[in-house]
């Protein structure tokens, strides 16, 4: 299990920083009121606030909980651009780079929270303990190859509950057409976490609520259905991801903590593929 990171005023303003020279890279000029430009926005707001948080009100604890885990996103973002920014890319590769950087520099567009996933699962997958590990965005969304192969990743953030077993499906038909091994990433962070402000007394007690809420009986049975399909089409596992944020009581007041969490399911009709997911929930725990 991830270890908690106490990042400092300076840490959150270079992972703002990062991005802005990551599109600069790309080329692509960031809008004022863009999807990316919100996170920086957010990014930046907390940088200012996060020694100060027993001081602040109910409304701005809870956007303080909402910019931390955008700040633990930007910072898989950022992080995935500086890996990527050390790397030849294809110009292929750039082009469709850039269609999902253009996707985030819009305002509400409908691909957004499927490419912010995408890029948080890139950076975790991304980290220093994969150094020999190549990050690829290419079809169905992340493609990983390493010396003991290549494997695939559709990565989706469903909006509610309801919608969970339609993108699973979704992402299976992505997957198939890649002939890789490929997993079905399912972000379930806007789910079960809403608009709540999380609280915790220990961060024991914030991981337990976390396991719980994925191992969920009611979202588990929506979603046979639509696993057993998958696994039927090819589909190697699916993974709920659930990167949660909550208040914690700290040495001076208020902290907030984060830590991911990973509900898999291998698809055992495939030789390797529980192996093979085991091995990469680890890494993205780190």
């Amino acid at each position: 299990m991830v270890k908690p990171r106490a990042l400092t005023k300076a840490d959150y303003l270079q992972i703002a920083n990062d991005i802005e020279e990551a599109f600069r890279r790309y080329g692509v000029q960031i809008r004022a009121l863009s999807d990316i430009q919100m996170l920086i926005t957010e990014v930046r707001w907390l940088a200012n606030h996060i020694n100060g948080l027993s001081g602040l009100s109910e409304n701005d604890l809870k956007r303080g909980q909402d910019a931390f885990r955008r700040a633990e996103q930007a910072g898989n973002v950022a992080f995935t651009f500086k890996r990527l920014g050390n790397t030849q890319i294809p110009r292929e590769k750039i082009e469709a780079l850039k269609d999902r950087l253009d996707c985030l520099n819009e305002r509400g567009n409908s691909r957004a929270p499927d490419i912010f996933f995408e890029l948080e699962v890139a950076g975790r997958l991304a980290r220093p303990w994969c150094a020999d590990w190549n990050v690829s965005f290419e079809e169905p969304d992340i493609v990983v190859r390493c010396p003991a192969g290549e494997v695939a990743f559709a990565c989706k953030r469903p909006k509610s509950a309801n919608r969970i077993p339609q993108r699973i499906v979704e992402a299976t038909k992505q997957g198939i057409k890649t002939k890789l091994m490929t997993f079905v990433m399912v972000g379930m962070d806007d789910i079960l976490m809403g608009s709540r402000l999380w609280r915790a007394k220990r961060e024991n007690d914030l991981r337990r609520t976390a396991r719980n809420l994925l191992r969920d009986s009611s979202t588990t049975r929506k979603c046979e259905e639509a696993i057993q399909l998958a696994f039927s089409k090819g589909a190697a596992g699916v993974v709920f991801c659930l990167w949660y944020v909550a208040l914690v009581p700290g040495a001076n007041g208020l902290a907030l903590r984060w830590g991911p969490m990973h509900r898999r399911i291998a698809n055992r009709a495939i030789p390797d593929a529980e192996k093979t997911l085991d091995v990469l929930v680890r890494l993205m725990e780190q």
